[in-house]
């Protein structure tokens, strides 16, 4: 672990040391700032169309000229020749109806401004010529009177030439350009003349090529296509986990939208319809890659999972994300590395930091967008999916090839040079699958967007004094990122992952959340020993409730059927509370179900199950129960008090209601001998409208929050005054009763009651 350690620290040395070497800010960038930028594409706009855009709404985007680069790489010797830095910025205005776009160089100077007007009516321009000869001396400044007129057509396109001194070979065009009289738009460009500088021009202009775009476009579109289909198949199957993926589009889409405000973009519908658009291909990645993650893959993915669950305290994730971010360095060194060796210049870096420079707030656009798609589609969709259907291997040899093809097509670090972007995207795409293995999903998002915002970070600094502040502030972000990780990775929580096979909805649980899970299952369980319905005995109403305290319980109930034709009913209370009493009330319920059919007489009945329950308790548990056999033909019940509370039996005749109190011991308390002389069984014959009432002491112990109990007075007193229909009302008048005196105060005891009316 150690040397790995050591290798990573290698890595971010080696990116210092080249980007230092390799990358120097844009000439005269270290002296503007943006709101002088500004200022600039506004007084060029004003100056040529006479539209004053002050105050407009506007955008930036950075965007290296590849073709000025390696034209100034060759030979630029001549002040002409410098008269564009080869990187620049495009400002768009917008009012409704109508947009202005101001390209200028690092620099300030103007290179291009275009009038996109969607009003038809708006009249042609009273001066073309005079437009024309104002655009000249805009962008060539100083240089104008080196152009000469090259020619017109029509009065719709003027267009001066100026030939370079150090090659006879380039010149710089100035193009004004009219549509129906009216002012479309003015550029300036760099032009090669000759075959062999045409060729590098197209060698410069390859990864802005009309063949490169279509190829992009397509492998965007292939995996956009295959995510949708492979996600509806999925959830045709009821297998997608929807809030993982719902999760990642709802992040994707926040720090999209961010990064639209940093960059100054109003709240409009096509910024929100981009970033949900983003949101939602983030959420299709993400469902079905997860989709494709089994087996090892589940082992690589349980920290991403965990991390969009919003579980940041997990020690698995803080680690992944320390990993991550010492490796960071080493990714942001590939490119930069390359560049310095080759060299060619690496423009995603570059480009990336002008618009983060030109934002409203620089710090949130380099720290957004999450992640790039492209990255993240990579890691996310077409690595568990290539993985699930090749074998492990000749997975490491298909898939870094694939990978450096991906990263070739999708992120073109560079702008000149085919070869650096080949054996940049190699390096990086080795380098990364390495990553994904050791230390998981997570820790590789976490990597590339580090190197990102480290590189950023390296420009600011860099650039001058006044992005000194932001790039220091971006690299204490990162530190901050790293410090946080590794005390979470430390002090977090501990998280146990839930297996790939369980609920997907519950990626992941603590030990906490796993025993509540577990007692969930038992509650459901000891549910479904209780029975489902009552029986229907002609002349009888019968129902129960069973309310445990707690995820489970240690009350009982029962019906059974008894030798003779008789029904047997039953409550039981086991002594204590939470999982040991539920195990021993499954116990209870077992052995009396087994020996019922036994016996006839009930005193014989509870006389065998304190045997059984006395040899497996050890006098350590016990049970109270009533235990009454119905006879149905003769209206009579008879039962044993094993120690429960009394029952209730009210009279139909009169509405009195009196406790019945027979005497007995708790089961497994004694032995046989003992339990049999204390034990008494009575007999009650019913009127119509009689009832008799079991239940635990959990309805009559129940507290308020002034620590008063409900008590055997209040019970009787519900049952006396009671105009139910049936035993199940009178079972909800006696539960609303005891919740109703309770309030808000938890229960302390299950709550169980079983009514028998004739």
């Amino acid at each position: 672990m150690r040397r790995r350690y050591w290798l990573a620290a290698a890595g971010l040395l080696i990116f210092a040391a080249a980007f230092a070497r390799n990358w120097r800010a844009p000439e005269g960038w270290d002296r503007m700032r943006m709101e002088a930028i500004e200022a600039r594409a506004a007084a060029a706009v004003k100056e040529i169309t006479g539209i004053d855009v002050k105050g407009w709404p506007r955008t930036t985007v950075a965007r290296m000229d590849p073709v000025h680069r390696r034209w100034q790489e060759l030979h630029a010797r001549a002040p002409i020749d410098r008269i564009l830095t080869p990187l620049g910025v495009t400002f768009t205005f917008r009012v409704p109806g109508q947009n202005v776009e101001v390209g200028l160089s690092a620099d300030g100077t103007p290179r291009l401004v275009r009038r996109n007007d969607r009003n038809p009516g708006r009249p042609p321009e009273a001066d073309p010529d005079g437009i024309a000869e104002r655009a000249l001396k805009v962008l060539a400044r100083e240089f104008a009177p080196q152009f000469r007129r090259d020619y017109s057509d029509t009065g719709e396109r003027f267009r001066w030439k100026a030939v370079s001194p150090s090659d006879p070979q380039h010149f710089w065009l100035v193009t004004v350009r009219f549509e129906g009289g009216r002012f479309q738009s003015a550029a300036l460009e760099p032009r090669f003349e000759d075959r062999r500088r045409s060729g590098i021009a197209r060698e410069a202009h390859f990864f802005e090529s009309e063949a490169y775009s279509i190829v992009q476009g397509l492998a965007l579109f292939a995996g956009a296509m295959w995510a949708l289909m492979a996600y509806m198949m999925g959830w045709a199957r009821g297998v997608v986990d929807h809030r993982l993926a719902l999760a990642a589009g709802l992040l994707f889409t926040l720090f999209e939208a961010l990064e639209h405000a940093g960059g100054g973009a109003p709240f409009a519908w096509p910024m929100l319809a981009g970033s949900l658009g983003a949101g939602l291909m983030a959420a299709l990645l993400t469902g079905t890659g997860r989709l494709a993650a089994s087996g090892r893959e589940w082992l690589l993915w349980q920290e991403f999972c965990l991390a969009l669950g919003f579980r940041w305290r997990a020690k698995r994730v803080g680690l992944a994300v320390w990993n991550g971010l010492i490796w960071a360095g080493a990714v942001a060194a590939v490119p930069v590395a390359v560049a310095a060796i080759l060299p060619a210049p690496s423009t995603l870096a570059v480009t990336k930091f002008m618009d983060a420079a030109l934002s409203r707030w620089p710090l949130l656009t380099a720290l957004a967008p999450l992640m790039e798609h492209e990255a993240y589609g990579l890691f996310v969709f077409l690595l568990p999916v290539l993985r699930r259907r090749v074998s492990p291997e000749r997975f490491r040899w298909i898939f870094v090839p694939l990978a450096a093809v991906a990263i070739f097509l999708l992120l073109n670090p560079f702008a000149t040079g085919v070869g650096a972007a080949v054996v940049s995207a190699a390096g990086l795409a080795a380098l990364l699958v390495w990553i994904y293995g050791q230390y998981g999903l997570l820790s590789v998002l976490t990597a590339i967007k580090g190197a990102a915002v480290m590189t950023i970070a390296a420009c600011f600094v860099r650039s001058g004094e006044w992005l000194l502040f932001p790039g220091l502030g971006l690299l204490g972000l990162v530190a901050l990122a790293g410090a946080a990780a590794a005390c979470v990775a430390a002090y977090g929580e501990d998280i146990v992952p839930a297996g790939e096979d369980a609920d997907r909805d519950a990626a992941f649980v603590s030990e906490h959340e796993r025993l509540k899970a577990e007692f969930s299952l038992a509650q459901r369980a000891q549910q479904l020993l209780l029975p489902s319905e009552a029986p229907s005995i002609p002349g009888f109403s019968i129902a129960a409730l069973c309310a445990p305290a707690r995820d489970v319980g240690g009350d009982l109930y029962d019906y059974f059927p008894l030798p003779g034709g008789r029904l047997g009913l039953c409550v039981a209370d086991v002594s204590g509370k939470g999982i040991a009493a539920a195990l021993y009330m499954t116990l209870t319920k077992g052995v009396l179900a087994a020996a019922a059919p036994e016996y006839e007489d009930v005193a014989e009945l509870a006389v065998h199950l304190n045997r059984h329950l006395y040899a497996a308790g050890k006098r350590k548990v016990f049970v109270t129960a009533v235990i009454a056999a119905l006879d149905a033909e003769s209206r009579s019940v008879e039962y044993v008090r094993a120690g429960h509370n009394p029952v209730l039996h009210r009279s139909g005749r009169n509405g009195s209601a009196r406790y019945l109190r027979a005497t007995g011991m708790g089961l497994g308390m004694t032995n046989g001998a003992a339990f049999e002389r204390l034990t008494r069984v009575e007999r009650v014959d019913l009127e119509e409208g009689d009832i008799l009432v079991l239940y635990s002491d959990g309805v009559t112990e129940a507290m308020n929050s002034r620590r008063e109990q409900y008590g055997e007075e209040r019970l009787l007193e519900l049952v006396e005054r009671s105009a139910a229909s049936d035993a199940a009302a009178l079972v909800e008048e006696i539960r609303r009763g005891v919740a109703a005196f309770t309030a808000n105060e938890p229960a302390h005891d299950d709550v169980t009651v079983l009514v028998l009316k004739a």
